[in-house]
């Protein structure tokens, strides 16, 4: 930028990465995120119980930007994995994620299983062509967990409650536990028509 400010500017492409979603029929997920390794938070369980991590990060729209052309874009996701010795996921879903889309955007914790333990949605544009800081705060705990997001300095969702999920439906973790926090564009599309982000 003229004031000399640096940025990564991340475009996702249909079907980008989408292996890792092999077996899934009803759409297409592509994307391209930045995130942390995969043993940077945790390595079981007992590495996060009743600690709190923080992330932070700026995002702006493209020039000229009129709307997006997937279904929907998270921003920003925490994901916890242990793998059974299929090799196949146990966790479902995310705990905490920021879906966006010009016309309504949506900050939930879930247990993973599509059920929501608190949801913020916003029937408005919440980003514009100018910076937009976002700083999320997630402590681990069943009995005192709790998360904060926060909006150019402004508390937009406070949830506290139990942030541990890790009981699972006829599936037997077998693998360390991975947690990552990720940014960037994880894309929701229907057809392979769709256009970049």
């Amino acid at each position: 930028e003229f004031n000399g400010n640096g940025y990564i500017r991340l475009t996702s492409r249909v079907g980008q990465l989408s292996k890792f979603n092999k077996g899934q029929k009803k759409y297409i997920k592509d994307r391209i995120e930045l995130g942390s390794k995969d043993n940077a938070i945790s390595n079981k369980w007992s590495d996060i119980i009743n600690k709190e991590i923080w992330w932070t990060f700026d995002v702006k729209l493209p020039e000229k930007f009129k709307k997006i052309h997937a279904k929907k874009i998270t921003l920003t996701q925490l994901k916890t994995i242990e793998k059974n010795s299929k090799k196949k996921q146990c966790h479902p879903g995310m705990p905490f994620r920021i879906n966006y889309n010009e016309r309504h955007t949506w900050i939930a914790v879930t247990d993973g299983f599509n059920s929501k333990l608190i949801k913020e949605n916003f029937y408005e544009n919440i980003l514009s062509n100018t910076w937009t800081n976002f700083k999320i705060g997630y402590r681990f705990s069943k009995l005192n967990g709790w998360v904060k997001v926060f909006k150019d300095g402004r508390l937009i969702l406070n949830y506290s409650g139990n942030t541990i999920f890790n009981n699972y439906k006829k599936c037997k973790p077998a693998s360390d536990l991975k947690t990552y926090v990720r940014i960037g564009i994880y894309r929701e599309t229907e057809d392979k028509n769709t256009k970049n982000d």
